[in-house]
C-alpha cells in the first residue's frame, strides 16, 4: 500500500502487505515497520523488507487477534515477552480473544507462580 490505512481496529504503515479472505475481512498484515495497534506496539518489518516481518493477525470481524511485541510490554497487567528471534523465539506471539482480552504471551519476567519465558494462558 502506498498510505497509512486503516485496517481492522489498526492503522497500518505504508508500505505494508495486507492479506484479505475471499470476502475481504481481514487475515493478517506484514507492517513495513513497528507501530501501535490498540496500544501495543508490534513489530514490522526486516531489514529485507515487510514480507520478511512479523505477522500481525486479526479475526474476520477486524479485532486484533496476535501480535510479535516489539520490546517487552506489558499487556493488560502482564509482563509479556518482545517478539522475534531473540524474544519468544518466533513461537506465538501476544494473542488476543476477539473480545480484546489478553488470551496468552510467554512471559519477559516472573509473574505470580509463572516463571520468565514460561507461556501465561488466560482463560476466556
Amino acid at each position: 500500500m502506498s498510505q497509512d490505512a486503516a485496517f481492522g481496529e489498526a492503522r497500518i504503515p505504508a508500505g505494508s502487505i495486507i492479506a484479505l479472505h475471499p470476502d475481504g475481512t481481514p487475515v493478517f498484515v506484514q507492517m513495513s515497520h513497528a507501530a501501535q495497534v490498540l496500544g501495543y506496539t508490534c513489530l514490522g518489518g526486516s531489514w529485507l523488507g515487510p514480507a520478511e516481518g512479523a505477522m500481525v493477525g486479526f479475526y474476520p470481524s477486524g479485532k486484533l487477534k496476535e501480535c510479535y511485541l516489539a520490546g517487552d510490554q506489558t499487556v493488560q497487567g502482564v509482563p509479556c515477552m518482545n517478539g522475534g528471534i531473540f524474544g519468544d523465539g518466533m513461537g506465538r506471539g501476544a494473542e488476543f480473544y476477539e473480545d480484546g482480552k489478553l488470551k496468552s504471551c510467554k512471559l519477559s519476567r516472573d509473574f505470580g507462580a509463572l516463571k520468565r519465558r514460561t507461556r501465561f494462558v488466560q482463560a476466556p
